[in-house]
Order: C-alpha cells, then sequence, then structure tokens
C-alpha cells in the first residue's frame, strides 16, 4: 500500500540506470550480430561448416531477438521513469496544498483538517471516474481525493512495471541458446518442440534450405508457432497454389479419360474439385500464386549477398 508520502520521495532514477544498462545491452547484442554474420568460414568444409554455419545463424538470430527485445525493455523503463518523477512532482504539489490549506497528512495517508477527524472514502471517490470532482465541494474531501488519484497512478506504473520484468525473464529464456539436437534436426519440427525451439530450428537453417521447405514441404511450417509470418505467409502461398494445381489436374484427368457421360462416383468426385477449386480461383484471378511462382528470394547472412 502507497502512502503519498511514499510517491513525494519516489525519484524513478532506478528505473533511469535499468534503461540505461539495457540500453547498452541491446548495442552489445546488436554488435554480436553483426559480427557473426561477418564471420569467414571458408576454410571449413563438409559436415563441420554446415554445423557451424547452422549454430552460427541461430545464435545470430538470438542475438538480434535479444537487441529488439533489449531495445523495447529499454523505452519501457524510460517511459515508466518519466512517469514516477511526473507522479512525484504532483505529490509534492499535493502536500504543499494540504500545509497550505492547514490540513496535515497521517502517516497512513489520510488527509484531516485542521479541526475534526474527518476523512473522505477514497475509493468511492475514484470510482467516480470523470467526475471525480461533481458534488465535492468540501476542501477536505478534495484533497483526500487528489491523494486517492495519485495512488492509484502509482498502482498503475507499479503494475506496468511487472508486466516489463515479465519481459525480461522472457527475454533471459532466449540467451540460453539452442540444443545440438534441434539446430542438427533435418526433418519435420517435432510436435513436442516449443516456440523458442522451433524459431532456433528455422533460422539455424541456411537461406537454400528455407527456400526448400517452403517450396517443396510447405505443410511444414504453413501453421507452426515460431516461424516468421513472412515464411508462413510464402508457405501459404505456396501450399494454395500446389493444390489448385493438384486440383486442377486431377479435374483434366477425369475429364480426359471419361468424356461425358461420367459415372456417379466421377460426377461427385468433379463437384468436390469444382467446390474447392471455386475460392482458390479468386486467388489466381489476383495473381497471387504467380507472385509465389516467381523464384523466392533471401538475402544471405553469410556474404549479404542475394540467393535466387
Amino acid at each position: 500500500m502507497f502512502t503519498l508520502q511514499d510517491l513525494m520521495a519516489w525519484s524513478g532514477e532506478g528505473l533511469e540506470k535499468a534503461s540505461f544498462d539495457f540500453h547498452c545491452a541491446a548495442g552489445k547484442y546488436k554488435n554480436l550480430n553483426d559480427e557473426l554474420i561477418d564471420v569467414n568460414n571458408s576454410k571449413l568444409s563438409g559436415a563441420f561448416a554446415e554445423s557451424e554455419m547452422r549454430t552460427r545463424r541461430a545464435i545470430a538470430d538470438d542475438a538480434m531477438d535479444l537487441y529488439s527485445g533489449c531495445h523495447k525493455i529499454e523505452s519501457d523503463l524510460t517511459e515508466a521513469s518519466k512517469a514516477v518523477k511526473e507522479l512525484s512532482r504532483q505529490a509534492n504539489d499535493i502536500f504543499n496544498l494540504i500545509c497550505a490549506a492547514g490540513g496535515r497528512l497521517t502517516t497512513d495517508g489520510n488527509v484531516y483538517d485542521a479541526d475534526q477527524n474527518y476523512k473522505v472514502n477514497v475509493d468511492h471517490i475514484y470510482k467516480s471516474g470523470r467526475n471525480l470532482w461533481e458534488g465535492i465541494s468540501d476542501a477536505n474531501q478534495k484533497l483526500n481525493a487528489m491523494v486517492a488519484l495519485c495512488i492509484r497512478k502509482a498502482k498503475d506504473i507499479v503494475n506496468f512495471i511487472d508486466g516489463v520484468y515479465n519481459e525480461i525473464i522472457q527475454l533471459n529464456k532466449k540467451a540460453k541458446g539452442a540444443k545440438a539436437s534441434v539446430l542438427n534436426w533435418n526433418q519435420r519440427p517435432s510436435s513436442s518442440w516449443d516456440v523458442e525451439e522451433v524459431n532456433d530450428w528455422w533460422t539455424s537453417r541456411s537461406p537454400q534450405e528455407q527456400i526448400d521447405i517452403i517450396k517443396n514441404k510447405s505443410d511444414w511450417i504453413r501453421n507452426l508457432d515460431g516461424i516468421p509470418c513472412s515464411d508462413r505467409h510464402k508457405a501459404n502461398i505456396m501450399y494454395l497454389r500446389n493444390k489448385y494445381i493438384s486440383i486442377n489436374n486431377e479435374m483434366s484427368l477425369i475429364m480426359r479419360k471419361n468424356r461425358p457421360p461420367f459415372t456417379l462416383n466421377e460426377e461427385k468426385r468433379l463437384t468436390e474439385l469444382s467446390d474447392m477449386k471455386q475460392p482458390l480461383d479468386i486467388l489466381q484471378k489476383i495473381s497471387l500464386f504467380q507472385s509465389a511462382m516467381r523464384k523466392s528470394t533471401l538475402f544471405s547472412i553469410k556474404n549479404h549477398s542475394i540467393i535466387r
């Protein structure tokens, strides 16, 4: 439970220092990412070279995630520090008003006037929301309401800071590194993996491996948490394109082999295929599949080159 005295002494300097620490950490992770990208492993070959690149790609991606996370936490802590300083200023202003009105502030944070032991129900006043001052004519009640509002703001700030601390805990999990078993996995991602493990597996793949999976094994990743949204989108488009081609091929095969009249089973299957094809025809008309059919272009983290 906060008192006005607590808020008057709350400086926010600790939050400001923590924000600067995360600013420095973000810079270090960004530098680490750049250094890992620029590593030249041309002297390595075979399975050893591939293992080294997979590990490095996963670490570089984690470093970038940590950079982004630290940068956000830095910003959040800066905002929290500003909010604390402003709240402390308001608390001191209220205290000066109390003193000027001849009132007194007790250790439990309640305002009493000089002549009577009276205090207002601050919870009731706060719940009045936008109409905080309506119906409050007594100066003592107004001061109590101002104190209550300050304390509520402090609780909101603390809740926000709690959320930032939870972000720090989650960020710490990213710093533990990827498992070798995940990096060396060359099959469909395991259903037992968590989101971080899926992401480590994907980011450790070479650009060419990612292209191959998107084109030929799109069902592996198209609805898988942990895969970047842009890559899931590409995989979904490729999946729908392949589905569209498959439907057209099956319909053509039935119609070439068995010209009308068709059997009941053939008519039923053609109707099913036509229903499946209808929404895909719309995507075809807006050229979505054509864009997916173009050669995929990805950026190589190894030598900053375009891989097609």
